[in-house]
């Protein structure tokens, strides 16, 4: 993996955020992760001996005929996975209170890579805005999982704004196999239900909705100017306006919460202020115990 002109105090950075999830994972979620996401499928392992009480639908019938007893196939959960990080970089993912949106969606793109890791999964990563800014096709290692906190983290997007259909759309042409998709995003995005349900058919979608305390209560002490960060356009926000704001913030959060339900899926939503390890451990825990 090649470095470029990335500077010595960034690598540092990159190395920081991957090794900071190794502890969590091992102690955290290997187990959890092994129990939720299974194999996609059975693989043919070996041919032995008919046992009283085996599947008859397992018998080798030309082994059978050929040496006079029955013998049976016997199968093996196919185990390796494809994980996808389906990440969110537009303009919107540097803002927040405590930390950016952006600085958290990279460390949860080391964490779930680190996870994928442990179980000898391949995992890739595909970056949006308005536009598809890159695939990183899914493979496994180490120098994976830093290229892609690195991409996460410095990747040079030339949009602004969210077209989450459109990465959807991109993915499911790409993807050919039933892949596990973390789907990173605050879903600032309009018209992206109806191929979000196409994708959650083929695929086990994990949607991890990254949020900032002001979006949930618009400090109301005095009026003050804001920037659209996906248009750079400024405005000022008076404190008459706020209430609206707000009601416009809570109506965007039970749409969401519509799209998500029709689309049986359920989200994850993780805050810039708060510690996540937990609420991520309790997230598995639930889905393991609905298979």
């Amino acid at each position: 993996m090649a470095e470029g002109r990335i500077s010595p105090l960034f690598w540092k950075k990159v190395f920081k955020i991957f090794y900071s999830m190794k502890k969590p994972v091992q102690e955290l979620f290997s187990g959890e992760y092994k129990s939720v996401f299974k194999g996609q499928g059975m693989e043919f392992s070996e041919v032995r001996e008919y046992i009283p009480g085996d599947d008859v639908r397992s018998i080798n019938w030309r082994l059978t005929a050929k040496y006079g007893k029955p013998f049976i196939k016997k199968f093996q959960e196919e185990r390796e996975l494809t994980i996808i990080i389906l990440l969110d970089l537009s303009a919107s993912l540097e803002f927040g209170t405590v930390r950016s949106k952006k600085e958290m969606a990279a460390e949860l793109t080391s964490l779930f890579s680190w996870s994928a890791m442990t179980n000898n999964d391949r995992v890739g990563m595909l970056m949006f805005t308005d536009k598809v800014e890159k695939f990183v096709p899914p493979r496994k290692g180490r120098n994976q999982i830093l290229e892609l906190i690195r991409d996460a983290l410095s990747y040079p997007v030339t949009g602004r704004g969210t077209d989450l259909k459109k990465a959807l759309e991109y993915l499911n042409k790409m993807l050919k196999k039933r892949a596990v998709i973390f789907l990173i995003s605050d879903f600032l995005s309009a018209d992206f239900e109806k191929m979000l349900k196409v994708t959650a058919q083929k695929h086990t979608v994990i949607p991890i909705w990254l949020r900032d305390p002001l979006e949930k209560k618009i400090f109301e002490r005095a009026d003050f100017e804001m920037e659209d960060s996906e248009t750079g356009k400024m405005f000022y926000l008076e404190t008459g306006g706020i209430k609206r704001a707000e009601e416009i913030l809570v109506w965007n959060e039970k749409a969401l919460d519509g799209i998500f339900f029709r689309s049986a899926l359920e989200y994850l939503p993780l805050w810039t202020d708060r510690p996540y390890f937990r609420d991520i451990y309790a997230f598995f825990q639930r889905r393991s115990h609905q298979r």
